[in-house]
């Protein structure tokens, strides 16, 4: 496998931070096989792999057919009041803490599948 100029730049960039910061885990081999360069080399850098760097996971608010009905919601400000997700049409997320558009409920809201032990945005993550 021949690597092009960008990719060689990219693998060196990438490996790189991750010695600076000692963190390997933001970084995907994505073609390669680094387990026999590292039989050869000893060497934990593989020049004959194609690396990236993993996308940084994002949030984005839930889609309608996405909202778990029936969980747990509360503030993110106040965690003393607590509601349940009764439903939701195109636009709202109808809790009894009131309706909150999808953007809205991720900034404002965390809601729980395990009652209560748990809060995580009401919102999908991608990019990971």
């Amino acid at each position: 496998m021949k690597l092009t100029k960008e990719q060689i730049e990219e693998n060196l960039a990438c490996y790189r931070q991750a010695m600076e910061t000692n963190d390997y885990s933001n970084i995907d081999v994505l073609e390669g096989d680094p387990q026999q360069w590292y039989a050869k080399s000893g060497s934990s850098f593989f020049p004959h792999s194609i690396y990236r760097r993993k996308p940084t996971p994002t949030l984005r608010p839930w889609k309608p057919e996405e909202v778990p009905l029936g969980v747990l919601v509360r503030s993110k400000d106040d965690h003393k009041e607590r509601s349940l997700i009764c439903g939701t049409d195109r636009f709202h997320i109808n809790t009894g803490l009131g309706f909150f558009t999808f953007s809205r409920a991720l900034e404002m809201l965390e809601h729980s599948i395990d009652n209560g032990k748990t809060w995580l945005p009401c919102g999908v993550e991608e990019g990971r």
